[in-house]
């Protein structure tokens, strides 16, 4: 009787784990893969100009920079290729100037803010407002306030492969401490048992998914959509 109490509570047990992993995404408005990247069920038109995106997400707030265009109440800005006017990058913020990481100087985009030679925040590409939904990323759930560690324990529960510190000099090692703590971008780029240079070759006309991490938090989201083309990766 004790063994079959037993097996009962084993096979109840592997159930719910089963439960757990399959458990559905909560409904996003931000839905992003590899593969796609859509808005309350609309797919982002990247490679197209500013105008196709201002038909989703209604008109932009203002431009710091003449390639990049934010939206203040969305908490996401866009910008153009360096090619052309076609937009393909989009940056989703959980982090801006109103965060006490922007006073310490640490912010990837504020130094001008930090050493006090220009405070005034429409000069930045950081929105106004910071994203606060939760975003689904490969069936994976990311929000605001989520370490490198806690979007791969996610990922992990979701069977998906976990994000990994993208090497800036090449030299297979990290700098800055335990890598799930260190400052940079993290993505499947970096995943150590498919290096770099070989996932690029693999991978062209994709979108390349980043999460920029500083102090332990991740500042934002950051899509590419790589085309093959050079652009700033670290």
């Amino acid at each position: 009787m004790m063994k079959q109490i037993i097996i009962l509570f084993f096979l109840m047990s592997l159930l719910l784990q089963c439960q757990t992993k399959n458990e559905p995404m909560p409904t996003t408005d931000f839905y992003i893969s590899e593969q796609k990247i859509t808005y309350k069920n609309q797919d982002l038109p990247f490679g197209k100009p500013v105008e196709d995106w201002v038909k989703i997400f209604g008109k932009y707030s203002r431009r710091p920079f003449k390639s990049i265009y934010v939206w203040d109440k969305l908490g996401i800005h866009i910008s153009e290729s360096d090619e052309s006017e076609d937009i393909d990058e989009l940056h989703i913020f959980f982090m801006n100037l109103d965060s006490p990481l922007a006073e310490e100087g640490v912010l990837d985009f504020a130094e001008g803010y930090y050493m006090n030679t220009d405070k005034n925040p429409k000069n930045y590409e950081y929105p106004y407002t910071i994203y606060t939904k939760p975003i689904n990323v490969e069936g994976a759930e990311v929000k605001q306030g989520m370490k490198i560690s806690e979007i791969n324990k996610e990922r992990e529960s979701k069977d998906l492969e976990p994000i990994s510190y993208i090497d800036a000099n090449m030299n297979g090692k990290v700098e800055q401490g335990p890598e799930e703590e260190a400052n940079g971008y993290f993505s499947n780029y970096g995943a150590k048992n498919n290096p770099q240079q070989q996932r690029e070759e693999e991978k062209k006309n994709f979108y390349h998914i980043m999460f920029r991490q500083t102090s332990g938090e991740v500042e934002y989201i950051r899509i590419v959509q790589d085309k093959g083309q050079e652009y700033f990766k670290y």
